[in-house]
């Protein structure tokens, strides 16, 4: 058959690099990373030329468990998301294969094991283990924490994720009986779940009340100065 599948090879990697929960791939300098389950965290990068190991980074203490990955090949680096309390997120430069640098999130922010990428915009955001689940806001040009969204009551344990860059929307998948899938815009400052009414702010009528009051005060001041200069 034209389109049978066929099992080409298998590549075993060192002892200690096990479990592989996480991956991500740059198909155009030909290379896949693969994050391991285990204290710290082992990513390993694999050929796929001749499919061989590459090398592998060793990350920090407390850089555990490698659950969730995503990559930004335009710019090159890849962030992978530890299964711990609270959630880091830990950057690695493609080109050296390099730790760049840590974030670690807010307390609570627990088990980051779904992750999506918009690559297009700059942000990454990492689903939690948690109760309910909360899906926080990267923003990948500064490496920082810009929001978190917490999900309703019963949307919880965030384990899959897909992301619609095109239309500005994630969804996010639930280790639930039976499974949630919640939509995220993800467009909005902060992300916003869908179904809420956006109301724009017009900054001039809110600063109305105010600038009516300053001109009273400023009409009552130079009455009562004129008053005054007439009886002197």
């Amino acid at each position: 058959m034209a389109n049978a599948l066929t099992r080409v090879g298998a590549l075993t990697l060192n002892t200690g690099e096990n479990t592989l929960y996480s991956a991500v791939i740059d198909t155009a300098n030909g290379y896949a990373y693969f994050g391991t389950y285990s204290w710290p965290g082992i990513i390993v990068k694999v050929r796929l030329s001749d499919f061989t190991r590459a090398g592998a980074l060793t990350l920090n203490l407390g850089e555990d468990r490698l659950y969730s990955a995503v990559i930004d090949t335009a710019n090159g680096y890849a962030y992978f998301g530890t299964e711990t309390a609270p959630g880091i997120v830990v950057k690695v430069r493609l080109s050296d294969f390099t730790r760049v640098g840590a974030l670690t999130l807010n307390l609570g922010e627990n088990l980051l094991r779904s992750a999506v990428i918009d690559t297009a915009n700059g942000y990454a955001y990492f689903g939690t283990i948690t109760s309910p689940g909360i899906v926080v806001k990267v923003d990948l040009s500064t490496f920082t924490r810009v929001g978190a969204l917490t999900l309703n009551t019963g949307e919880d344990y965030l384990k899959s994720a897909v992301i619609d860059t095109a239309n500005g929307f994630a969804y996010f998948g639930t280790m639930t009986s039976p499974g949630i899938v919640v939509k995220v815009e993800t467009n909005r400052r902060p992300a916003a779940p869908v179904g809420g009414v956006f109301t724009p702010v017009n900054k001039l009528a809110i600063l109305a009340p105010y600038l009516a009051l300053i001109g009273l005060l400023g009409a009552v001041t130079v009455a009562v100065v004129t008053k005054r200069r007439r009886k002197a």
